[in-house]
């Protein structure tokens, strides 16, 4: 199976990142500018997979993963589908391969998709992607009240990157 971008949406907390620009080109690649203001010595990140609903413009989300990044970073050689794409992602430019990912100039240049990142049960079609990296606790700890938490769930996650991509797979 082979896929293109469409389309590409980004945000960004501008006191960490001091700037984060990103096209696809016209052979449907992408390619990402990012430039980090200060040492990041934490970080999570939830990948959100959707597919539209043909003849519709509302997306199923068909994945959601939470993962510690650095942790992810850290073990990357290791099985899984978030570490199949990241090893795939990171063939395409310079991210940091570890923690804490310190200040400076990252990116990706003519991204797309290798055929064996895709998993098999996806079929063709529109998907959206959303990679949002944060700080902050996924749970809560021991010293905090559960019922605070998740009254305040979205005040702990410190948003630092949002990438929002659609994508088309045939």
């Amino acid at each position: 199976m082979r896929s293109k971008f469409t389309k590409l949406g980004l945000d960004y907390d501008a006191k960490i990142i001091a700037n984060l620009t990103g096209w696809i080109d016209a052979d449907a690649t992408l390619n990402l500018d990012l430039y980090i203001r200060q040492l990041i010595t934490s970080s999570r990140t939830t990948v959100t997979v959707k597919y539209r609903v043909e003849d519709s413009l509302k997306y199923l989300t068909l994945l959601n993963y939470d993962i510690d990044t650095c942790k992810t970073l850290k073990e990357l050689m290791q099985a899984g589908l978030v570490k199949v794409w990241f090893r795939n992602i990171r063939k395409y430019g310079n991210l940091s391969a570890n923690c804490p990912i310190k200040p400076g100039y990252y990116n990706l240049r003519n991204l797309q998709l290798d055929s064996s990142s895709i998993p098999v049960f996806l079929r063709t079609g529109d998907y959206r992607i959303r990679v949002f990296n944060y700080n902050g606790n996924a749970k809560p700890n021991a010293n905090q009240n559960p019922e605070l938490y998740s009254h305040n769930k979205a005040k702990m996650r410190r948003g630092v990157t949002c990438i929002t991509v659609d994508m088309k797979l045939y």
